[in-house]
């Protein structure tokens, strides 16, 4: 019988013989704004509704999604019980769904108010726009290294216990949550009690 490391070296020649096609796309849609709702009633919409005191005359949900589909080889029998399990495709799927521009319809839309918080909330689609694209160059330089370093599962079962799928999705969320941070920290600064009580004296 040849030696395990036989086998594992035929199972990396397979995977550098038959390469991962590996795409990631990006849709933004299509920003809508929508003047409909009362303060109250987008406070609600509010996920982080921890500032009680303040009122809230805009809202930007842009329903980040961020997805990965892997597709393999299933485990092909080498020899000696020997399985190899390697990529052929991998997508990723980044964007917003139905981005929305909440503005409160108490304001007059020629007022100082409406314009500054109009503002207001395109800073907060602009800053979400940086780190999207900045995460999307992160991807495609870091997703091919994660799968080369990764390599193929070599097992000796038909049924390994690791699975690519969740060892790409683990290694990517890990970038996600590095740009997803750094944007939250952004908004957030935008959104303490300082900045508000600085831009609203912008209308006084």
């Amino acid at each position: 019988a040849a030696s395990r490391y036989y086998w594992q070296k035929q199972c990396l020649e397979l995977m550098e013989k038959n390469p991962a096609k590996i795409t990631i796309y990006y849709n933004l849609g299509k920003l809508k704004y929508n003047n409909s709702l009362s303060s109250a009633q987008i406070k609600a919409r509010a996920s982080n509704n921890l500032n009680g005191e303040i009122t809230y005359m805009g809202l930007t949900l842009l329903n980040l999604y961020n997805k990965i589909s892997v597709y393999d080889s299933s485990p092909l029998e080498l020899g000696d019980g020997y399985f190899c399990t390697y990529p052929t495709e991998i997508t990723m799927e980044v964007g917003y769904e139905n981005p929305t521009v909440y503005l409160a319809n108490s304001m007059d839309k020629n007022s100082c108010v409406y314009k500054k918080t109009l503002r207001h909330e395109q800073q907060h689609v602009d800053i979400s726009y940086i780190f999207i694209m900045s995460y999307i160059e992160a991807l495609k330089k870091q997703l091919p290294e994660i799968v080369r370093n990764t390599g193929p599962i070599f097992s000796v079962s038909k049924t390994p216990d690791k699975k690519l799928f969740y060892i790409y999705n683990e290694q990517t969320k890990a970038i996600f949550d590095e740009y997803f941070e750094v944007r939250q920290k952004r908004s957030a600064l935008m959104d303490s009690a300082e900045n508000y009580e600085r831009e609203s004296k912008l209308c006084r």
